[in-house]
């Protein structure tokens, strides 16, 4: 018995020592959920070769962005069971009025569509073949791949983005677990030396809007997992119990689909669940799911994961319209015209989430490289719209050591000053598309490009 409680005091100092929640980098989101590290120090610039400490291949597709807990960087990906297996290729738009453009007079008929419809399904169809859903464990310093484990093997129901593969909500951890959604598929939750302690593969099946696939992360507090479900059958938002799996409580919700990952924020003493959708933007109480407040506004499936600021949550969405609302969480019922405090109407987030650093909220226009920065008090403009070097943008922007890191798809990324104007620093090229969110931590940034994991440090 006292050799089993001085083990666990053991493990505990280890534990403690190689783990800070202030210095690590435990949800795409950062440990303070709005996208800055208060600690880290990474380089402002680097390459393909520049400060490369290492450049690790990674298996599969995914898209979801690298977290670090100690000392291991951790991401998810989905891969082929059969590694030989050959997938029929994505036609482009192009490409597919070029084959069904029967009269070659450059006009689709509707029964022509109707044919390259049919086409695209049975494509699709092909796809939809066995993967194996993985979770990676790689030694910060070192690159060295600590662990790798398989979380279930098997065949999606359906397709999925053609951006993206079946890996797309990044993981998440308090220091000690690991949790991993891969919707449909399951969530699990690991140790850090890779051991499962639970599953649930019972959380059923989701159809999403167009096939665009599943890739909402989960949120942690405590004891609670906040797993969010919403799709284009009965959506709902759900909290299971961290040590075992099972669910606390589960409500319904009249949403269709959306891939926002809640935020939860504690006012006046109460711990509330804010989750965006296109209906209403919507919180939650964390302890007994009793929905405490609603706000209209939003526009389709939104992507972006809100900001928070005291009482209040900054949300967005820009497919079919742009918007960004401040809104006060302190306030019940339906509170869309008592506690919207401001509104942006214009070049606001779709794909990539908001970036709070003190006062000072900045984004992206819609998933171009157009950045604005506006007060968070009052939503005063104080720079942007400003179009930036860089390209498409799905990747969220990152703040650390008075910079903020804008990355495009095609790899590059923009490093310009914290501040209320606007001040570029450098801009680096990874040599490889990004879609990932960066992961500021200590002296270094985790870079997640769609074949390689890059560790940027300064030599």
């Amino acid at each position: 018995m006292l050799r089993s409680a001085f083990a666990l005091i053991i493990a505990g100092l280890f534990f403690s020592s190689s783990v800070d929640a202030q210095t690590d980098w435990l949800n795409f989101r950062g440990h303070q959920g709005n996208g800055v590290s208060s600690t880290a120090t990474p380089p402002t610039t680097w390459s393909d070769t520049e400060n490369i400490a290492w450049k690790k291949k990674i298996p599969g597709l995914g898209s979801s962005s690298p977290i670090v807990v100690g000392n291991r960087v951790i991401i998810t990906a989905a891969a082929l069971s059969d590694p030989d297996a050959e997938l029929p290729r994505r036609l482009s738009r192009a490409e597919l009025r070029k084959k069904f453009d029967e009269n070659g007079d450059g006009q689709i008929s509707r029964a022509e569509q109707n044919k390259a419809r049919a086409f695209m399904r049975e494509q699709q169809k092909k796809r939809l073949v066995e993967h194996n859903f993985m979770v990676l464990c790689y030694d910060r310093s070192s690159g060295d791949l600590l662990w790798e484990k398989k979380a279930t093997t098997g065949t999606p129901h359906e397709a999925h983005h053609p951006d993206h593969g079946y890996a797309s909500a990044s993981p998440t951890s308090d220091g000690e677990v690991i949790l991993v959604n891969f919707g449909s598929q399951g969530l699990y939750c690991f140790d850090l030396e890779g051991n499962l302690r639970w599953k649930r593969d019972d959380l059923g099946k989701m159809q999403t809007r167009g096939t665009f696939g599943e890739g909402s992360s989960v949120a942690i507090d405590g004891d609670s997992v906040v797993l969010p479900w919403d799709h284009e059958g009965q959506s709902r938002i759900e909290v299971i119990n961290r040590l075992s799996g099972e669910t606390i409580w589960s409500k319904d919700r009249d949403e269709p689909s959306n891939w926002v990952t809640p935020r939860i924020a504690e006012v006046a003493g109460r711990k509330q669940i804010v989750q965006v959708g296109q209906n209403f933007s919507r919180g939650y109480d964390l302890a007994t799911g009793e929905e405490l407040w609603q706000a209209s506004g939003m526009s389709q499936r939104p992507v972006s994961t809100p900001a928070l600021m005291g009482n209040m949550a900054f949300v967005s969405s820009a497919r079919g319209g742009a918007i960004l609302q401040a809104i006060r969480l302190d306030q019940q019922g339906d509170i869309t015209k008592s506690g919207i405090e401001w509104t942006v109407s214009k070049q606001t987030p779709d794909i990539p989430s908001l970036l709070l650093s003190e006062n000072r909220l900045f984004f992206v226009g819609s998933n171009s490289g157009i950045l604005s920065c506006v007060d968070a008090k009052t939503g005063q403009n104080l720079f942007g719209p400003s179009r930036l070097p860089i390209s498409a943008v799905y990747s969220s922007p990152v703040a650390a050591n008075g910079n903020v890191y804008i990355t495009g798809r095609d790899g590059k990324t923009l490093v310009v000053g914290d501040s209320v104007t606007f001040e570029r620093v450098a801009l680096n090229d990874i040599g490889e598309p990004v879609d990932a969110t960066l992961a500021p931590a200590g002296n270094e940034i985790f870079i997640r490009g769609r074949d390689h994991l890059f560790c940027v440090r300064n030599k």
